[in-house]
This record gives C-alpha cells, sequence and structure tokens, in this order.
C-alpha cells in the first residue's frame, strides 16, 4: 500500500514540474501563497510571513485592514517595482527576523557580485525594515568615525582650561561606563560634551588604541605634555578600573594675558 502511495505522489509531483515548466499552473494561488513580481524577478511566500513585521511596508499594506487598498495584477500576484536582487535579502528578513547578507567578502554568492551594501540599505529603507543594515566593513568606518570624534573633542578640551588659569587637566574614563571624572572639576562646554557623549566608549577606545591616541596628540600639541596611564581597580585586583588622560602645558605667558586685558590700560596711564 505504501508503494502504491509513494507512486501515486512521485507521479502527481512529475505532474505539477510539468505543468511549471509550461507556465500552465499559477504557484502564487495553488499554493494560496502571495506572488510578487520584483523587476522581473517572481517571489513566492505567505501574507503571513509578511504581517510578521507589522512595522514595515509589507507588513502594513498586507494586514486584512488594508485589503481594500491592494491592486494584484492577477489573482495573488504584485508587481513591486524594486531591486530584484536585494529583494532576496528583504524576504529572508521576513522569514528569518535576521539579515542574511553575506559578510564574508570572498563569498561566492551571485547576488553579492551584484549588489552593493548601499544598494541594499536603500531596499531595506524602502521597505520600512525597522532595522539599520550595516555589514562589518560599515561598522568598522563608523567605529572609526567616532574615534576621530573623540580625538577632536581632546584637542578642544586642552586648551580650554586655559582660559580658566589653569594649565593642566585629567580625564578618568571608567570601564563600567561611569561619568568620567574631570579634574578639576571645570563646567565648560567641550569637557562637558566629552563626559556625556563617550561615557560608555572612552574607555573601549583607550583601551584598543591607547598608544596610538597617545602618538598623536603629543604630535599635534606640541605644547602640551600629554599621557595615558592605568587606573587600577578598586579591589586591589589586576584588572584596569579605567584609563586616565593627563595633559598640561608650560605656565601662563603672564605678559600675553595682561596685554589683552584692561590692566594694560592702566599700565599705559
Amino acid at each position: 500500500m505504501w508503494f502504491s502511495i509513494a507512486f501515486v505522489i512521485g507521479a502527481v509531483v512529475m505532474v505539477i514540474r510539468l505543468l511549471d515548466k509550461q507556465g500552465l499552473i499559477n504557484w502564487g494561488l495553488i499554493l494560496g501563497e502571495l506572488k510578487s513580481i520584483i523587476s522581473g524577478i517572481k517571489y513566492y511566500t505567505l501574507r503571513t510571513t509578511l504581517t510578521s513585521q507589522p512595522d514595515s511596508l509589507l507588513g502594513t499594506m498586507f494586514q486584512d485592514r488594508n485589503e481594500a487598498l491592494l491592486h494584484p495584477i492577477s489573482g495573488n500576484e504584485y508587481f513591486i517595482d524594486r531591486n530584484g536582487l536585494a529583494f532576496h535579502y528583504i524576504l529572508e528578513y521576513y522569514r528569518t527576523g535576521k539579515i542574511l547578507w553575506p559578510k564574508n567578502n570572498n563569498s561566492s554568492s551571485v547576488a553579492k557580485d551584484m549588489i552593493t551594501t548601499e544598494e541594499l540599505q536603500q531596499e531595506f529603507d524602502y521597505f520600512q525594515i525597522p532595522s539599520t543594515f550595516t555589514d562589518l566593513s560599515q561598522a568598522h568606518k563608523s567605529a572609526a568615525s567616532l574615534l576621530d570624534e573623540f580625538i577632536t573633542s581632546l584637542k578642544d578640551s586642552a586648551y580650554e582650561p586655559i582660559s580658566r588659569f589653569h594649565t593642566g587637566i585629567e580625564l578618568i574614563f571608567y570601564r563600567d561606563g561611569s561619568i568620567p571624572s574631570i579634574i578639576p572639576k571645570f563646567d565648560l562646554p567641550s569637557i562637558s560634551s566629552i563626559q556625556w557623549r563617550f561615557k560608555l566608549e572612552g574607555f573601549q577606545m583607550l583601551e584598543l588604541f591607547g598608544e596610538e591616541i597617545e602618538f598623536h596628540m603629543r604630535a599635534a600639541l606640541t605644547d602640551f605634555n600629554f599621557k595615558i596611564s592605568p587606573v587600577s581597580a578598586y579591589d586591589g585586583s589586576k584588572n584596569i578600573a579605567g584609563w586616565r588622560i593627563t595633559m598640561s602645558t608650560k605656565p601662563l605667558d603672564k605678559l600675553s594675558v595682561l596685554g589683552n586685558s584692561c590692566l594694560v590700560q592702566d599700565k599705559i596711564i
């Protein structure tokens, strides 16, 4: 009996495949699925797959309440004028909730050879998928940008204490993400921005790139002594609790300050 059932199933599958090759069968209808044509490439999926991401464009579009707004070209078939190859990754997101873009540049993926990261990002934006698409290289670029911003902020903060008659400053960034300590406790724009902008990332950047940052800052701020040193853990262990940045310069040029003040007028008189 089992042999007979297997034979019948095999025969049905062969007939369906033959009809499909001849274009006589609409899989979108026969399987009760939605069929989308994205710039010439056909994709099949379930309505429930799309509505599983209700905040996205297709998730909203195929909600039951929007049925009257849909305009299929035939039955359950819809045409969308977007990047057909990139839609493979869009649909996989609906199915898995993950972005399955191959991170390995040596990947043999045909689509990866024809789609750029920027194109895929545009498609994610168009379909309003509530997820920021980044590959590893983009993440590294973002990290580099944040590192540059951190270094620029340090340069700005080096000079501000001089305006308060101090020739040095210490900043301590903690492993646990606590608000960095500033000594002396200046209430100055660039220093305050460092405290809040980099309270979580400051430690990690100093941990990874401390030597490079120190070398760069010494070359950029030739009038300053710049040093990065570890702060021991409070429990006496060998773990580093934080990193201390020390920036100091020579004493104020009294004549320069005096020459730019009202006191110089009194001296002339």
